[in-house]
């Protein structure tokens, strides 16, 4: 809830939107849009790598840095890219071996895929995501559904392949 807030003060503070996002145990993925004239995505982001950190220190008693690492930012400029990061930033759970891809209650999937939020005070936090256009979330679901069958086929070929082609032994 802490993470959710402060996004919901940043999002007053600066002009920007949010389209995905994951928070994982040490880290956390934003797919964000600048919207302001003179904005500045380190600037942002340094807000609210603060915020998240001076917040849970106070309410924890920890002290130093939370996150492990200073963010990294890219420019999608390509759908392709575009599409294939939005992807990649709803799958780190079920890559990271902790949930399904629409049961993680920390992550924006779980907004793309249950009407209703497992937590009901997480429910609240829903419209901090806005769809960059029409049809996008669809779009990325196709784009997980496919990743999952390409996977179930790719293992189905492997459990068939002799041993002597390179079948991983059991």
């Amino acid at each position: 809830k802490l993470f959710f807030e402060v996004i919901r003060m940043a999002k007053q503070k600066f002009k920007f939107s949010i389209h995905l996002h994951t928070l994982m145990g040490n880290h956390y993925h934003l797919k964000l849009k600048l919207s302001g004239d003179g904005e500045s995505i380190s600037k942002v982001m340094h807000w609210i790598n603060f915020m998240v950190a001076v917040k849970y220190n106070q309410l924890t008693g920890h002290k130093g840095r939370l996150w492990r690492e200073r963010f990294k930012s890219y420019v999608l400029n390509d759908l392709a890219y575009f599409l294939n990061t939005a992807a990649y930033i709803i799958e780190n759970p079920r890559r990271a071996g902790i949930s399904s891809v629409d049961n993680y209650p920390f992550g924006t999937g779980i907004y793309l895929y249950q009407l209703v939020h497992p937590f009901p005070e997480f429910e609240q936090y829903r419209g901090l995501f806005e769809e960059p256009y029409a049809g996008y979330y669809d779009q990325i679901k196709r784009i997980i559904a496919e990743r999952e069958m390409d996977k179930k086929a790719c293992a189905a070929i492997i459990s068939m392949a002799p041993r002597s082609c390179g079948r991983p032994k059991k």
